[in-house]
């Protein structure tokens, strides 16, 4: 994928003699990318009356993001002050000085982590591009600033200082999901809907880093087994991100070469929706007009529409705080089921339809489907007790920001410790 609606094709195969498991969604693997290659498509001018062997057509959505830049981060030292998520723990993040909007888009690989993708610099912006209601991906235009000294003691140009969140999961692995047949014991949530599960079986720890795709799907992030685990690894209190070490299992059996070998690791799925922290509000706009229906996918993920006279309109998006959202999908549907009309009725199923073609590229050119979102804070569903505790002192200090995700403080001498944590259950966050 080169952007929403684009891609550039790497390569084509056609297979007559496919393994049974390549032609199975839980089971297709990269594995399973073998046969004959195709020949040209017709616009090989070479042979201008042949049909193409394959037409591609694109639709695409946005991926979850796994991190995001907090209020913390910085370019050339002062705040980031706009923000826009691109899916995939890619963000553009930008800051106004004087005259000049100065942009960054990165990949973030970590909490405070990022790999920097391109820089722009423009003293002609639209307004539009100085809001963050309004700052979109068409702004990231301007100069491409001059390359970065190469003395390793010399500053760059625009200097980026990374502080970052981990965004919400949608997905959580419920209580059925199984490794091998065996319910896993072990969890942990590395935000954007990826999870490493685990088991142990005597003495060796089975673990699976996941992402979420959807309620009862997940894409296989990495597998491994420990032999040798520290102790605090088998314990669903202590077990973290840092217990994912060990062997590199051998393939699954869809793997073609050895089409007779069992999988080392089986996984079986099952997922809860996780808690939302932020929801629309009834001054939530769709196209200047009310969005009358609403469902909660979880993780602050929500589908919102409305019905103009024959049409559809529906918007899939992340809610980011009260009154901000980064936009996922977009659908129009012009034959849709009544029940979809319906907010009783409204179920994700709904959401299909046409891809609404490319919003336009100015950056003062108005969307084609136009949100204005309003939001509120979702009801907690647990609380901080006054047991709780950090560094063996109780909590003094709470506040409750929403689906059961709450900052708790205490005070020693000078220094205010803080943790901003989600409840996962009653005695688990």
């Amino acid at each position: 994928f080169t952007g929403a609606n684009k891609a550039s094709i790497i390569a084509k195969r056609k297979n007559k003699k496919s393994a049974k498991a390549c032609s199975n969604a839980k089971t297709f693997n990269e594995a399973c990318f073998t046969g004959e290659v195709p020949q040209e498509d017709e616009e090989d001018l070479s042979r201008p009356g042949e049909k193409p062997p394959m037409k591609l057509e694109i639709a695409a959505d946005n991926e979850a993001s796994q991190y995001s830049p907090s209020k913390g981060t910085l370019i050339n030292g002062k705040p980031a002050t706009l923000k826009l998520d691109l899916g995939g723990s890619v963000w553009i993040v930008a800051n106004v000085e004087g005259q000049i909007l100065t942009m960054i888009k990165m990949r973030c690989t970590g909490a405070d982590t990022a790999s920097i993708m391109a820089k722009r610099i423009s003293k002609s912006y639209s307004k539009s591009c100085s809001n963050q209601n309004t700052f979109t991906e068409a702004c990231f235009t301007g100069k491409v600033p001059d390359a970065d000294p190469l003395g390793p003691d010399e500053k760059p140009r625009i200097q980026l200082e990374i502080a970052g969140d981990k965004e919400p999961s949608q997905y959580s692995p419920s209580s059925s999901t199984a490794i091998n047949g065996k319910h896993v014991t072990l969890k942990i949530d590395l935000g954007g809907s990826v999870w490493i599960v685990g088991i142990v079986e005597g003495k060796i720890l089975t673990m699976v880093k996941m992402r979420f795709t959807g309620a009862n799907k997940a894409s296989i992030i990495a597998k491994r087994k420990n032999k040798k685990s520290a102790k605090a690894c088998s314990n669903a209190k202590t077990f973290n991100e840092a217990c994912f070490t060990g062997e590199v299992p051998q393939e699954d059996e869809e793997d073609l070469s050895r089409p007779g070998e069992k999988p080392p690791m089986k996984l079986e799925i099952a997922a809860d929706n996780e808690a939302s922290q932020y929801s629309p509000s009834k001054g939530t706009l769709i196209n200047g007009k009310p969005a009358t229906l609403k469902l909660d996918l979880g993780g602050s993920v929500w589908i919102v529409a409305n019905v103009e006279g024959q049409i559809l309109t529906m918007i899939k998006m992340r809610c980011t705080g009260a009154d901000t959202a980064s936009i996922m999908a977009k659908r129009i549907s012009k034959s849709y089921s009544k029940s979809c009309s319906n907010q009783n009725t409204f179920t994700e199923a709904c959401f299909t339809g046409k891809v609404p073609d490319a919003d336009p590229l100015g950056p003062d050119e108005k969307p084609r489907i136009q949100l204005e979102i309003a939001g509120d804070k979702e009801p907690s569903q647990y609380s901080p007790s006054s047991s709780t505790a950090i560094n063996g002192k109780h909590v003094t200090l709470k506040i409750d920001l929403g689906g059961s995700v709450w900052i708790v403080g205490i005070v020693e001498g000078k220094i205010l410790t803080m943790v901003k944590m989600r409840f996962t259950g009653a005695n688990k966050a």
